[in-house]
């Protein structure tokens, strides 16, 4: 029923081995849930590295603990490296992907992973070559506006001399005109 608390009384002559023995199994059976309690304590308080002392047990009760460790190592495994590729993917390294060989749902959540950090990637790189297009744009039209603005300052300077010469000719035409009079 579960409850080792209870301990046989001793059996008489040969069968006292058999009290001894009964002893040992309630000994081995105690620890073994003692240890599957604090791990499935630590793992629901979400301790995933914690495991069972392997070195308490013997034989069958060394390869369930040792089973149950292997267990948690196969579920844990691609938890921790999917952590660290999504912290890297956080920290603006979307080349990060996972690596493992997994089976089943562990290499479905890998593959969504690796198509999420794909598809960020490719995002991205679209990004920026939109950026470096409006980019490339800006210094076109900065560039037209320098030519528009040095033909302006060219027409500017022409005009200013058209204005002079019209000047020099108006002066000049009425001098003309007082020669003209003079003249008549």
């Amino acid at each position: 029923e579960g409850d080792f608390s209870n301990s046989l009384e001793q059996l008489p002559g040969k069968l006292s081995r058999a009290t001894e023995k009964t002893a040992v199994l309630q000994r081995n059976l105690e620890e073994l849930v003692i240890a599957m309690g604090e791990l499935t304590s630590d793992a629901i308080n979400g301790n995933l590295s914690a495991r069972v002392e392997t070195e308490k047990f013997r034989g069958g009760w060394f390869e369930v603990v040792n089973g149950t460790n292997q267990v948690l190592d196969a579920a844990v495994g691609p938890i921790i490296e999917a952590q660290s590729v999504l912290e890297q993917i956080a920290d603006y390294d979307l080349r990060a992907r996972m690596h493992g060989s997994y089976k089943g749902d562990h290499n479905t959540i890998k593959n969504a992973i690796n198509d999420t950090a794909e598809t960020l990637q490719a995002v991205f790189r679209r990004f920026s070559i939109a950026v470096a297009k409006v980019s490339s744009a800006a210094t076109e039209l900065a560039q037209s506006a320098d030519s528009y603005r040095d033909a302006a300052e060219h027409q500017a300077l022409s005009l200013q001399a058209t204005s002079q010469s019209l000047d020099h000719i108006a002066a000049f035409s009425g001098e003309m005109a007082e020669s003209t009079r003079g003249a008549e």
